[in-house]
């Protein structure tokens, strides 16, 4: 099949002895400057005569190219014609097997041009496809936003699992995965599943969260926007308010140029007021950071030994420490303010996975949310997940349950925290 430049034919072999042994197993083999995969086939029945009938479907290509998405198509394709020769004798009877080679033919143009082909022989349909096989997607965390890609006609959502399909309506490129999970009422683990699954067939990709008191840097891309006239109208139907009024490209461009390091989101809101008119800064930060033009610039706080030992704010705290480093002192830390001020805050403060940054969780949804022992408890656990590599603002944040205010308010309390932007 065409793929990567793929030119490929279909063969049809009708083999005695080389079969045999070899029935329903697929099969690659590289000869002559050609890779083929077939899939032996034996049909036993004494109406034949040999008592047997067997045959094996073939896909040709060339012996540099990668077949593996196609082999799927080749076993059920030769299901298929199984199908078809024992209803219809369609490979057997002379009559049939005259139509084979146009039959044939029609399946490789489809695949080679759309990718996709429905064969139907009187009562009997298959559907083929080929599936793009790619590696498998990094794992998912809990603070990344999945955001829709435009995806093929060919996804429709009916065809997702039941379980993804509960997941899909709470994906609006601004929940973050431990939102989404606690509003659609799924086990953590398995929208992480839905969601890395969505990743592997393009349908969605994996952003960081939104918040107006986040920085972000404009890319060299930047320039393409200036030059594409497709690529401007695209941006400004997808950061429109509304589709009747559009924003103008000077607007646009005027709003992606004020970003840089060291104005957030609501700073650059207050100084471009007037461009804003017909614009929808989440969108525009959403396309931007989707399309490259935007980078996010990330926080990261770093711990000085030297002075967090000394530090008057640290709370030792009855917790195994087989070695203080500078991650698992920071989480500590930040674990021995939250834990004190538990108590006296009581049920008055019911903090939810990310509600610092926008995001109104269900206090149902957190099992025994709102008790100061749950509490601890999520924050603990929080700390132990953190606690062994380097991490951003937003992951502690969602990991541990705290507000980015407070957390920023904590971190610039402490003299030896420095926050790393980046």
């Amino acid at each position: 099949m065409k793929a990567a430049a793929v030119k490929a034919r279909f063969v049809a072999y009708f083999y005695a002895n080389f079969t045999l042994s070899l029935a329903l197993k697929l099969l690659v083999r590289t000869v002559l400057g050609k890779k083929i995969t077939g899939f032996p086939i034996s049909i036993d029945n004494p109406k034949y005569a040999r008592n047997a009938f067997y045959f094996n479907l073939c896909f040709v290509f060339d012996s540099w190219a990668r077949t593996v998405h196609f082999e799927p198509v080749v076993k059920k394709l030769s299901e298929f014609l199984v199908t078809l020769e024992m209803e219809y004798g369609f490979l057997s009877n002379v009559s049939f097997k005259a139509k084979l080679p146009y039959l044939l033919q029609s399946i490789l143009q489809e695949l080679n041009k759309r990718k996709i082909c429905n064969v139907g022989i009187g009562s009997s349909t298959t559907h083929l496809k080929v599936l793009r096989v790619s590696r498998d997607p990094p794992p998912v965390e809990d603070h990344q936003v999945p955001c829709f890609t435009p995806v093929p006609k060919s996804y429709c959502r009916d065809q997702w699992d039941l379980t993804t399909q509960q997941v899909i309506p709470f994906i609006d490129g601004f929940n973050h995965v431990a939102k989404i999970a606690a509003e659609a009422d799924v086990e953590n683990n398995l929208v992480k599943a839905c969601i890395q699954n969505l990743l592997y067939y393009g349908v969605v990709r994996m952003i960081s969260i939104f918040r107006y008191s986040a920085e972000y840097a404009t890319t060299p891309k930047l320039r393409d926007l200036l030059e594409n006239v497709e690529f401007q109208k695209d941006c400004m139907k997808y950061v429109a308010k509304s589709s009747s009024a559009l924003p103008s490209l000077r607007d646009v461009l005027a709003v992606y140029g004020g970003f840089r390091r060291g104005v957030t989101v609501k700073e650059l809101c207050v100084q471009l007021q007037s461009h804003l008119q017909h614009l929808d800064m989440r969108k525009l930060v959403q396309y931007g950071v989707l399309s490259g033009i935007l980078r996010r610039v990330h926080e990261y706080p770093v711990v000085l030994l030297e002075e967090s030992d000394a530090s008057p704010t640290t709370i030792s705290l009855p917790v195994p420490r087989p070695q203080i480093t500078p991650r698992t002192h920071l989480l500590r830390h930040i674990h021995a303010h939250l834990h004190a001020n538990l108590a006296r805050e009581g049920n008055h403060e019911r903090t939810t996975v990310g509600s610092s940054l926008g995001l109104t969780v269900p206090d149902s949804r957190l099992p025994g949310h709102g008790s100061p022992s749950s509490s601890r408890s999520r924050i603990s656990l929080g700390v132990r997940a953190l606690s062994s590599q380097e991490r951003s603002m937003d992951e502690i944040c969602v990991a541990v349950g705290c507000s980015f205010a407070r957390l920023s308010a904590i971190m610039e309390a402490d003299p030896s925290v420095i926050v790393l932007r980046k």
